[in-house]
């Protein structure tokens, strides 16, 4: 015997999650695996159910039933059938509810399933993993479902940004993208080494002349002075 009871968190008011449960036609789709058949005169339905434990896939086909409470927003569900092959019965039942949460919803689900026969074994050790899983596809697909209903427009999945594997490997630019230009590489200039430039008139130095002119005309006044003086000297003896 396998004992369901599952807890799903759904941000969207109750009236509206309860809308999809009680409609066997969307909540079908939010079911991994589920497919909906002929209904009958009494109102239950044909339905199949491929369940997948570890690498095994079981198909499932019953016959369910559904008794809704609209005021209380409460279900029981009921449903009897086989595998494939006829050789392993499944019978079980479940109660569903729809509760206010913040600004969201709360669906409860519990539930118990009997199964008999040569797959007994093998469904009842993978069931603790296999409702986990399916309880937690089914709150997606029920949130993405009531999006859909609520004119919610769908998330965009994020985009791959491509890895290069070696460090000089470019990294591909994605169609109708414009590829960034490099970053300009700073580099030092030269150290310039200042040249002194020498004041020049007629294509002498300038300063030098002016030197060489000035002390060999005042050494010429020093020698005219010393021979006056030596002349003198000698008409005085």
């Amino acid at each position: 015997m396998i004992t369901i009871s599952e807890r799903v968190q759904v941000p969207h008011a109750p009236d509206l999650v309860w809308s999809v449960l009680s409609d066997p036609s969307r909540v079908v789709g939010c079911i991994e695996g589920s497919e909906l058949g002929e209904e009958h005169e009494d109102g239950s339905f044909d339905a199949r159910l491929v369940v997948k434990f570890a690498a095994i896939k079981v198909a499932f086909r019953a016959r369910v039933s559904l008794d809704l409470d609209e005021e209380q927003r409460i279900g029981r569900l009921e449903a009897e059938g086989s595998d494939a092959r006829g050789s392993t019965r499944v019978a079980g039942h479940a109660t569903f509810g729809v509760h206010p949460e913040g600004e969201g919803s709360i669906v409860d689900v519990d539930g118990v399933v009997k199964i008999s026969g040569p797959l007994a074994s093998l469904v009842t050790t993978g069931a603790a993993v296999v409702v986990t899983r399916m309880t937690r596809a089914f709150g997606t697909q029920l949130t993405a479902t009531c999006d859909a209903l609520a004119g919610l427009p769908e998330l965009p999945a994020p985009a791959a940004v491509p890895v290069p594997v070696r460090a000089d490997e470019p990294i591909p630019v994605p169609a109708g993208a414009v590829p960034a230009r490099p970053a300009p590489v700073a580099t030092s200039a030269p150290h310039a080494t200042a040249v002194p430039r020498r004041a020049t008139t007629g294509g002498k130095p300038g300063l030098l002349r002016w030197l060489a002119t000035t002390t060999g005309t005042a050494w010429a006044r020093v020698r005219r002075v010393v021979r006056g003086r030596a002349r003198t000297d000698a008409g005085s003896n």
